[in-house]
């Protein structure tokens, strides 16, 4: 959490998830303390001037310190009034030892379950569709879910895509299972990509219906519906479409597909919709 407004769209989404409302949560801000070069100043500037300046420096940190604690406290005021415990809700302020997003990484190992973040930080650059620490922790967080929130409204409906892939299956065993002890409506989507023969599309159709039976059954008693899109140019274009047009402010995705490359730190499918779905919660799961 860095104060923005995306740490807060990531802070409301979390606060619409009533499956959770038992979990501990940990509100992270690393802070960026006094750079080491105003220290290594003290030897070499006019001490006069030297302090001046440094008076100024101390002063705009306390007041950054201040002003991150009353957007925290503001944050977990939105989680508490949600019906989080009070206790169950934890602010931590760190200064920043290697970098934000390896600190936020270290402290993810630290026995977590989940890791929220907003799309963008406070730097907020248009041309980028992530933030630069969101990008990082989409290269390194493999072990824990990691959700990217978008400017997503409060929507009750998810969407989890599927391919046959381990990655996809473990994905809709961990989130399938919350989401649907929950309030949300859970739709199951596959998608079958390009402009082949009929019959070549309605064999990867049949595929797509065969991974909806062998998911229902491991999900069982669950209100589960279910969505083939055939004949698409872009899995991932049409599985953030389908979201946009039908109000999911949820999508599930597995970390890879059925190509699983080695040398990737995501798929190409989930790569995209985390670049796509800019409305949406994007759940990242390995």
């Amino acid at each position: 959490f860095d104060g923005s407004r995306a740490a807060m769209d990531a802070v409301r989404y979390l606060s619409h998830l009533s499956f959770l409302t038992e979990a501990q949560v940990v509100l992270l801000h690393i802070f960026s303390p006094l750079p080491d070069y105003y220290w290594d100043m003290e030897g070499y500037s006019d001490p006069v001037l030297y302090s001046e300046r440094l008076s100024g420096v101390l002063r705009m940190e306390r007041e950054s310190r201040d002003a991150v604690e009353s957007r925290l406290e503001t944050a977990k005021g939105i989680l508490t009034a949600a019906g989080y415990g009070e206790g169950a809700v934890e602010i931590q302020i760190v200064d920043r030892k290697q970098g934000f997003a390896r600190d936020i990484i270290d402290t993810a190992r630290e026995g977590f379950d989940f890791l929220f973040i907003g799309r963008k930080g406070l730097s907020n650059m248009e041309p980028c569709l992530l933030g630069g620490v969101t990008m990082k922790l989409m290269q390194n967080i493999d072990f824990i879910p990691l959700v990217l929130v978008g400017q997503s409204s409060p929507s009750r409906r998810a969407l989890i895509a599927l391919d046959g892939s381990p990655c996809a299956s473990r994905a809709l065993s961990l989130t399938g299972t919350l989401l649907m002890g929950s309030d949300f409506d859970l739709t199951l989507i596959h998608v079958v990509r390009g402009q082949g023969p009929e019959a070549f599309l309605e064999v990867a159709s049949n595929w797509g219906k065969e991974i909806f039976t062998s998911a229902e059954s491991a999900l069982p008693g669950g209100k589960l519906q279910n969505k083939i899109l055939s004949g698409e140019r872009s899995r991932s274009e049409a599985i953030v479409h389908e979201a946009d047009i039908n109000g999911y402010g949820t999508i599930v995705v597995g970390r890879k597909g059925l190509s699983d490359v080695k040398h990737f730190y995501t798929g190409r499918v989930c790569h995209k919709i985390a670049n796509l779905a800019v409305r949406q919660a994007v759940w990242i799961c390995n």
